[in-house]
């Protein structure tokens, strides 16, 4: 099955396999998705001030930064070594995937750490506010 996909559309005198032109365009897909992983990961690691989990987040950023390696080593090793067959695509169009939705999951945990502090300030200011003086007794 994997076979016929990768020959399938093939003309005469073109080699086995998808062509040139597609074998860029995997590459590119490969560089999207470590661009868009490295962003996912140091947006993480940005995050880390204001995450109240700190240990949490950095396990977290840590393991975005370590995936980009990984992309980047797919991609390293499909510019040294072209391998076009429509299994290489699946796999890293699903990588790609897999990118987004953590840059994605990163941006959209972004307001909810910045609600969190502003509610830890705000707090803070309210016990603050309704706590007596040093030295004084409330009533």
């Amino acid at each position: 099955m994997i076979h016929w996909i990768a020959c399938s559309g093939r003309s005469a005198g073109r080699s086995r396999g998808l062509d040139h032109g597609s074998m860029s365009g995997l590459v590119w897909i490969l560089a999207l998705a470590v661009a868009v992983q490295l962003a996912a990961g140091t947006l993480a690691m940005m995050r880390l001030r204001s995450a109240g989990h700190r240990l949490g987040w950095f396990l977290l950023a840590a393991a975005l930064l370590i995936m980009t390696g990984r992309r980047a080593v797919s991609l390293w090793s499909q510019l040294l070594h072209p391998d076009p067959s429509a299994l290489a695509w699946g796999q890293e169009i699903v990588g790609l995937a897999i990118s987004l939705l953590m840059l994605a999951a990163v941006l959209a945990l972004g307001p909810w750490f910045q609600q969190a502090q502003r509610d830890a300030t705000d707090a803070m200011r309210f016990a603050t506010a309704s706590s007596p003086p040093p030295g004084k007794e409330s009533p």
